[in-house]
């Protein structure tokens, strides 16, 4: 589908087919990170929290420096953040399907794949709306303003949600089969109230570290 529409994507929101190369590299971030998410939610059934968050925290410190390389070292601005994204998404590929292997059978199975349909498509909306309220902002932006522009805030919203990045993300993923298989243990007010503790503590410990840099 990138292949194909690649051009006449670029051309509908930039007025240019000089960003069809971002644009098809976007396509594959999309489908290396659907791919990548089976794995992950395998991780996250298995409860191995430890590993799940090591995973995260290693891509994204090789995803940064990827595109630190690219985008300082080679000079390939903002097409090296796109190229720093892909090398991660690939390595993460590659490592999170070794890390599974034990667990991969080829079959298609008819009967769970429409099980799967029934209780997926009805979600597809939500997560849909989300990716449209966080991304139309940068839309009007580059409209109104231009790329150099719209670059600087993508830019410092990243900066602004280093902390969501770092601990959010993994914890939120993490959080909820552990949730579930503790909600009816005897010490199970014990247990939520000590994880918000510490998750608490942590992100306020990140986000001090931070504003002082």
């Amino acid at each position: 589908f990138g292949f194909y529409f690649s051009e006449y994507i670029s051309r509908l929101l930039f007025s240019t087919s000089d960003y069809q190369l971002p644009v098809l590299i976007v396509f594959l971030l999309s489908s290396f990170s659907l791919m990548n998410s089976l794995p992950l939610t395998l991780l996250r059934l298995q409860e191995q929290s430890k590993k799940f968050v090591f995973l995260q925290l290693t891509s994204f410190i090789i995803g940064l420096v990827s595109i630190i390389y690219f985008v300082v070292f080679e000079s390939y601005g903002v097409l090296g953040v796109f190229y720093g994204k892909l090398v991660v998404s690939l390595v993460s590929f590659i490592v999170l399907n070794f890390t599974i292997k034990n667990n991969i059978i080829i079959s298609f199975n008819f009967p769970e794949t429409k099980k799967m349909l029934l209780f997926g498509l009805p979600l597809i909306p939500q997560p849909l709306g989300k990716v449209i309220i966080h991304s139309s902002d940068r839309y009007f932006l580059n409209y109104f303003y231009g790329l150099e522009e719209s670059g600087l805030y993508n830019l410092a919203y990243v900066f602004a949600t280093v902390a969501t990045i770092l601990i959010g993300n993994p914890f939120g993923l993490v959080w909820r089969p552990i949730s579930l298989s503790h909600k009816d243990s005897p010490d199970s007010k014990v247990f939520f109230a000590r994880s918000m503790t510490y998750l608490c503590l942590l992100g306020s410990l990140l986000t001090l570290a931070f504003e002082i840099l």
